[in-house]
């Protein structure tokens, strides 16, 4: 019995096509991994983002603002100590 040439090559590339398949598929699943984990860590720190922002609201209140002024002896500015900028055209 003797080997053709064509089936070596049809062997040959259907070999080199499952490897293909199995290469892809690993790809796909380790993307799919770090996708995941990307996932994660993106609510994370959209969690912590959120907590930030709710901190960042407290200490602006005002009455937060006002009583650690009166802490550090800070007064509001009186009238004559307020002034006006000129408007500078753009």
């Amino acid at each position: 019995m003797t080997v053709r040439p064509g089936w070596v090559l049809l062997v040959i590339a259907v070999w080199m096509s499952g490897l293909g398949v199995v290469y892809s598929s690993h790809q796909t699943r380790e993307m799919h991994a770090e996708v995941n984990m990307l996932t994660r860590q993106y609510d994370d720190l959209m969690v912590e983002w959120g907590r930030l922002t709710l901190e960042q609201g407290a200490l602006a209140a005002p009455m937060i603002l006002e009583r650690r002024a009166g802490e550090l002896g800070l007064d509001a500015p009186t009238t004559e100590q307020i002034e006006l900028m000129p408007e500078v055209p753009r």
